[in-house]
């Protein structure tokens, strides 16, 4: 880790934390986003490879570069269904971020709810359908 220093920065604070794993574990699943562009923006969206629905995730920001305008600091991230949101008070210029995913068969962190249907996690096949040991299957008519 290299932190550059000149007459102007002031750093209050400053937490590093790491991680290691196996990647050959098959139960979990490593992911990361980038914005890169160095256009400012206060909001980016990265869609991810796992619905995080149906799996336990968790993540993080692994390093940000934001427009340094004299206001608050404000940065913040949510997974959600539509992926990793990142927002700022000011702009960003550059942010990555790394999560993982904690798969133990879909839907198993979701107590009640283990049967994986249509990216969401359920208790029971609706009428008309059967679980076939991994998710529901809908009869066919006729």
């Amino acid at each position: 880790m290299l932190i550059s220093t000149t007459s102007a920065t002031q750093i209050h604070s400053l937490f590093i934390s790491y991680i290691a794993f196996d990647p050959s574990i098959k139960n979990l699943q490593y992911t990361n986003g980038l914005y890169d562009k160095y256009v400012g923006t206060t909001s980016y969206q990265h869609q991810l490879s796992v619905p995080s629905s149906v799996h336990l995730a968790f993540g993080g920001l692994t390093s940000f570069i934001v427009a340094n305008n004299g206001g608050n600091f404000g940065l913040s991230i949510d997974l959600n269904d539509k992926g990793i949101i990142t927002q700022s008070a000011s702009q960003f210029y550059y942010v990555a971020f790394a999560g993982f995913f904690l798969n133990g068969g879909s839907c198993g962190q979701c107590v009640g709810y283990g049967i994986e249907y249509d990216d969401k996690c359920v208790a029971s096949c609706s009428p008309g359908s059967y679980y076939d040991g991994k998710t529901c299957i809908t009869c066919k008519s006729g």
